[in-house]
């Protein structure tokens, strides 16, 4: 008796992955307050990023918390 696997077409696959998220420090270009002006190039940034959902499947969202890395639960 012959034994064949049994594959899931990709888009069900693809509907299915898991969201991630992750915390981290990076270097970044950071403006306070939402003005312009006041952009600077910080050695590191606490950010956020979130991957496969809301957005589709392989894409990130970037969230900037803070302009530093102070108390940045880094995970």
């Amino acid at each position: 008796m012959a034994h064949s696997p049994v594959q899931a077409p990709l888009p069900y696959l693809l509907d299915r992955a898991p969201i991630q998220r992750r915390t981290t420090c990076v270097p970044c270009f950071c403006c306070t307050d939402g003005d312009k002006s006041s952009c600077f190039h910080a050695p590191s940034c606490c950010i956020k990023l979130t991957c496969n959902g809301p957005e589709p499947i392989g894409v990130c969202m970037i969230e900037h918390l803070a302009c530093n890395c102070n108390n940045c639960p880094v995970t």
